[in-house]
């Protein structure tokens, strides 16, 4: 029965703590039965190939998975590049009490992976990846996809963007019967170094049920943007869903002003809006933080 371990994965710079994470890389084995480098006829790339087999059974559950990892790099080259690819599937049965052999659920899936990079000298790097995966169980069943790519350049410029979707379906308990789900999220930064920075998430998501035709009871999303040049920096952020908007903005120049903004609409049960703003210069409040609200109707 084999070891496994899971790859880091990659991330946006430090200016984009509280983006969304880029969802990539990729799992794999870390130890497996490897067949020794092989020259591909003669090039300067080395081919290396991993695989592994495990099967256990317990009192409440059996599972077999097969993992295959397979990869080619240059040596020798000024320009260095490597690619890789992972397939993994899985099946996995669990049973009730240990006194019972009915099966209760069954879960199988395949996921595969590739992640493609190429180097030019130290400071250069650009990467590529993505990943998909189907899974089917006895209450739902699921699908997933996730990109990414990256480019690490001189003085400190990185460039880096991803994005990653799931659909999920099943049978869920209490009123909601049969339901499905939607989630989406994207990232995209820059990094100027010691200049600046400019971050950009975005997400959407989806939730229903359907007893012949679909109901979705709650649809909604999220934009947010953030910028850091110099001395300024400031963010916005959208939300949208079936029940509320919402608009948040605010702009700040060092430690000598800043200003804020936001409004929010609400829908249900009860429509109502409410707007704050608020300026502050060397620390002093120049127009203090001000709401103004409507009275809900209804």
């Amino acid at each position: 029965m084999g070891k496994h371990t899971q790859r880091m994965p990659g991330y946006l710079p430090k200016v984009a703590a509280g983006a969304a994470p880029l969802a990539l890389l990729l799992a794999g084995p870390a130890s497996a039965l490897a067949d020794p480098t092989l020259p591909l006829d003669g090039l300067p790339l080395d081919l290396q190939q991993h695989g592994s087999l495990d099967h256990s059974v317990h009192s409440s559950a059996a599972a077999v998975g097969v993992v295959r990892d397979t990869s080619v790099a240059t040596r020798g080259l000024p320009v260095s590049a490597a690619s890789s690819a992972t397939q993994a599937a899985t099946d996995t049965t669990g049973y009730g009490p240990s006194d019972s052999l009915t099966a209760v659920k069954t879960t199988n899936g395949f996921s595969q992976s590739q992640r493609h990079e190429l180097r030019a000298g130290s400071p250069v790097r650009l990467m590529a990846g993505n990943s998909s995966r189907v899974t089917s169980s006895s209450p739902g069943s699921g699908l997933g996809a996730a990109t990414a790519e990256g480019a690490w350049l001189p003085y400190g410029v990185d460039v880096l963007t991803d994005s990653s979707g799931d659909v999920g379906a099943g049978r869920f308990a209490g009123d909601l019967g049969d339901g499905v789900g939607v989630h989406r999220t994207s990232g995209h930064a820059v990094d100027f170094g010691g200049l600046g920075s400019l971050v950009a998430n975005s997400e959407q998501h989806g939730t229903g049920r359907f007893v012949g035709s679909l109901d979705f009871s709650d649809v909604g999303r999220r934009h947010l943007a953030t910028a850091d040049v110099g001395p300024v920096s400031g963010f916005l952020l959208t939300t949208q869903s079936l029940s509320s908007n919402g608009f948040r903005g605010e702009f700040a120049a060092a430690d000598a002003a800043s200003a804020r903004v936001s409004t929010g609409t609400s829908v249900s049960p009860r429509v109502g809006q409410t707007q704050s703003v608020g300026v502050t210069a060397f620390g002093t409040p120049v127009v203090p933080d001000v709401v103004f609200s409507t009275a809900p109707l209804g």
